[in-house]
C-alpha cells in the first residue's frame, strides 16, 4: 500500500483541501484502517468505505482493525462509511439464501432486522461514522412484501427468483433509507451513480470487483440501469452526498437541477462505448 500513500499525499500537496474515498473489499478494510491509522496527515483529509461482505459486525470490525496494529487512537482519527449491500446479510442468516420464502414476509422482516442490526453495531462502538452508504436503486418499490412478488421496470412480473431478489433488496434498502433518517438524523446519507466500465454492442459491462473481468449487465440491467443515471435516485430520495464515477453527467444534472431546468435522465457512458471512435465522443468544456 505504500505507493497508496504516497500517491495520496502527493494529490494532497498538490490540492489542498482535497478528499480522498478509499473504497475497501472484504478482508483488506481492517488492515487498511489499521494502516491509515498511522498517517494522520491523511486521516483527516480520507473516507474509508467498507461493505457488509466484510465484518459480520462492529465489535468483529473493532476486532480485526485492532489485530492489523491500529494506532490506538485509531476510533478517534479514521473516517469510516459504511456500504450496505443485502446479498451477503442474507447468506449469514439464511441457510438456503436463495430459496422461494414460504413466508415472504417472516422472511423480509427477518432480514431487515439484520440489515439494521448490522448499522447499528457501527454506530455504538465508538467509531467516527461519517456516513452511510444506501445502494438504493429504486426498483424495490413495486416489491410486495406480504407476496414476495415484483413488477418490472416495464409493469410485466418478475419471474426470474435471482431479478426478484435484486427487487427485494432494494425494497430493504428503500426502508433502511428510512430507519437511519429517524434514528440517526444527524448521518448523512450517499448516494451513487455508478456507470458501466464499457459497452459493446449495446451490451453493457461493469468490471468485477475480485478479478477485474468484465461482468455483463445481463438480467440484473434494471437495477443498474437506476444506478447508472443521475438524477434517477436523487429525485425520489433524500440524499446528502452523490459519488459519482460518472462525473461530467452528473455534475450536469446537479447543475440544472439547481437552476430549476430540467434535464432528460440519460445512464448513457459514450466514454466507454467500443462502437464509437474517439472523434465521437463529446469533449467536456
Amino acid at each position: 500500500m505504500t505507493s497508496v500513500w504516497e500517491g495520496s499525499r502527493r494529490l494532497l500537496n498538490q490540492y489542498p483541501g482535497l478528499t480522498f474515498i478509499y473504497d475497501t473489499k472484504d478482508d483488506q478494510s481492517p488492515h487498511f484502517v489499521a494502516a491509515l491509522s498511522k498517517r494522520p496527515e491523511l486521516c483527516k483529509a480520507s473516507l474509508v468505505q467498507f461493505y457488509t461482505w466484510g465484518p459480520a459486525d462492529g465489535e468483529q470490525f473493532a476486532s480485526q482493525i485492532e489485530a492489523a496494529g491500529a494506532a490506538a487512537d485509531w476510533k478517534e482519527n479514521v473516517n469510516l462509511v459504511p456500504v450496505v449491500q443485502i446479498q451477503p446479510l442474507a447468506e449469514r442468516l439464511f441457510a438456503e439464501p436463495h430459496r422461494a420464502p414460504s413466508d415472504p414476509t417472516r422472511d423480509y422482516d427477518d432480514l431487515f432486522a439484520r440489515v439494521r442490526t448490522w448499522v447499528d453495531s457501527m454506530m455504538d462502538k465508538g467509531f467516527k461514522v461519517k456516513g452511510i452508504q444506501v445502494l438504493l436503486g429504486g426498483i424495490g418499490e413495486s416489491y410486495d412484501r406480504s407476496s414476495g412478488g415484483a413488477f418490472d421496470l416495464a409493469g410485466q412480473p418478475v419471474t426470474d427468483p435471482q431479478i426478484l431478489e435484486d427487487y427485494r433488496d432494494d425494497h430493504l434498502l428503500i426502508d433502511l433509507h428510512a430507519y437511519v433518517r429517524a434514528a440517526y438524523p444527524n448521518l448523512p446519507i450517499f448516494s451513487i451513480v455508478r456507470a458501466y466500465d464499457v459497452a459493446q454492442d449495446s451490451r453493457r459491462y461493469k468490471w468485477g470487483p475480485v478479478d477485474g473481468k468484465p461482468e455483463g449487465w445481463g438480467k440484473h440491467s434494471d437495477l443498474f440501469e437506476q444506478h447508472a443515471t443521475p438524477g434517477k435516485t436523487r429525485n425520489r430520495y433524500d440524499f446528502d452526498f452523490i459519488v459519482a464515477d460518472l462525473f461530467p453527467r452528473a455534475l450536469e444534472y446537479e447543475a440544472h437541477l439547481a437552476s430549476g431546468i430540467a434535464l432528460d435522465e440519460k445512464s448513457g457512458n459514450p466514454w466507454a462505448d467500443l462502437t464509437r471512435s474517439v472523434a465521437d465522443i463529446p469533449r467536456q468544456t
